[in-house]
C-alpha cells in the first residue's frame, strides 16, 4: 500500500499514515504475542521465565528430532500464533504406530492424553533424544525430549496441532531434588549436568538456590475454555504449555522388614552356616540343609502375607 503526499497535505499525511503505521503494530503483536491464559494445563510447570533459544545451550547441540524442526516450531512460543503443516505430521520421532494409534483411541482428550505421558512416564535423566516415542512407551521411560515425542505422537494422531518447544529454565533448587531424586541441591544439579545436559547452578549465600538448565516441551493447540476464566475468548484456540515431563516425586520411607518378620537375621545366618562345608578357596559350599532353609523362607513368606493381609495391602501383593 502506498501514499502519496503533496506538499500542502504533508501534516495531514504524515498523521494518517502514523495511525495506518499504529495500527498494522497492534495487529502484528496480536500474533506475535496472544492474550495469555491465566493458568496452564497441570502444576508446577517451570515455565515463568523461559528464554527461547537459550545462551547457555552447548555447541554441539545437534538434537535428533529437535534439530529437524522448522524455525516456526523452535521459537513457537514467541512468533507464530497459527499451526504449520508440520504441526500434524508424523516423524521418525513422534510415530504412529499401532501401539501408539491404541493408547491414543483409548484416551478421549487433550487432558486425558497429557495426563497419561506426565502420570505413567517415568523420567530418566539423559541429553538428546534417544528413543523416540515408541521407545519411551516400550520402556515406560524418557527424558524431557523423549516424553515430548510420545505426547506430540499422540496428539497429531488425535488431529490436534502440536510442536516442540526448546528453551532455558530456571527453577527453585527444591523442585530440581523432587524432579531428579537427588538427596541434596548438589547431587540434583550433577545428575543433570554429568549427563551432558546444559545446567547452570544459580548460587546465593554460598548455596545454591536455582538452578538453570535445558529443557524441552510441548505447545499443543487446544481450545480457550481448558483455561479457568475463559471469558469472551471462549471458543477460540491457543497454544497452551504442556510438560509431561517435569514432576514432582515424593520420596516415601520403605517398610522395616526385620520388624514384620520378627526374625533374628543373625542368628538365621548362624544357623544356616550350621553343618555346611566351605571349599579352600571358598567357591563352592556343600551339605547345605535345604530343608531349613526352605522352612525358614516359607515361615518369612507366611509373616509378609499376614502383614498385608492385616494391613489391607492386597494391591501391593498383588503388584509383587
Amino acid at each position: 500500500m502506498f501514499y502519496i503526499c503533496f506538499n500542502t497535505n504533508i501534516v495531514l499525511c504524515k498523521s494518517f499514515y502514523h495511525k495506518v503505521v499504529i495500527k498494522k503494530i497492534v495487529e502484528l503483536g496480536k500474533l506475535i504475542k496472544p492474550v495469555q491464559a491465566n493458568q496452564t494445563l497441570g502444576s508446577s510447570l517451570p515455565h515463568k521465565n523461559v528464554q527461547v533459544e537459550p545462551s547457555i545451550l552447548s555447541k554441539d547441540t545437534q538434537i535428533t528430532g529437535i534439530n529437524k524442526m522448522s524455525s516456526t516450531e523452535k521459537k513457537a512460543s514467541v512468533f507464530s500464533n497459527i499451526p504449520a503443516e508440520e504441526d500434524l505430521k508424523e516423524t521418525s520421532e513422534a510415530q504412529f504406530t499401532e501401539e501408539i494409534k491404541e493408547l491414543a483411541e483409548s484416551l478421549n482428550s487433550v487432558i486425558e492424553i497429557y495426563e497419561y505421558v506426565r502420570n505413567n512416564i517415568n523420567f530418566e535423566a539423559y541429553y538428546g533424544s534417544r528413543k523416540g516415542a515408541v521407545g519411551t512407551l516400550d520402556q515406560m521411560a524418557g527424558n524431557d525430549i523423549d516424553q515430548a515425542s510420545l505426547l506430540i505422537s499422540l496428539l497429531r494422531y488425535k488431529g490436534i496441532p502440536a510442536r516442540y518447544v526448546r528453551g532455558t529454565i530456571e527453577i527453585p533448587v527444591e523442585k530440581v531434588m523432587g524432579w531428579t531424586g537427588g538427596e541434596t541441591p548438589q547431587n540434583a544439579v550433577r545428575i543433570l549436568a554429568s549427563l551432558g545436559i546444559p545446567t547452570v547452578s544459580v548460587v546465593s549465600g554460598g548455596k545454591i538456590s536455582n538452578v538453570r538448565t535445558e529443557h524441552v516441551w510441548v505447545e499443543a493447540y487446544v481450545p480457550y475454555q481448558y483455561y479457568r476464566g475463559a471469558g469472551p475468548m471462549k471458543g477460540q484456540k491457543i497454544w497452551v504449555p504442556l510438560d509431561p515431563s517435569f514432576k514432582q516425586h515424593e520420596k516415601i520411607e520403605g517398610l522395616d522388614l526385620s520388624s514384620i518378620i520378627d526374625i533374628d537375621t543373625e542368628a538365621s545366618i548362624e544357623g544356616f552356616k550350621d553343618g555346611i562345608i566351605v571349599s579352600d578357596k571358598l567357591l563352592s559350599v556343600s551339605r547345605v540343609n535345604v530343608q531349613s532353609v526352605s522352612e525358614k523362607i516359607e515361615n518369612v513368606d507366611a509373616k509378609i502375607e499376614e502383614f498385608i493381609n492385616q494391613k489391607g495391602l492386597e494391591k501391593i501383593k498383588s503388584d509383587l
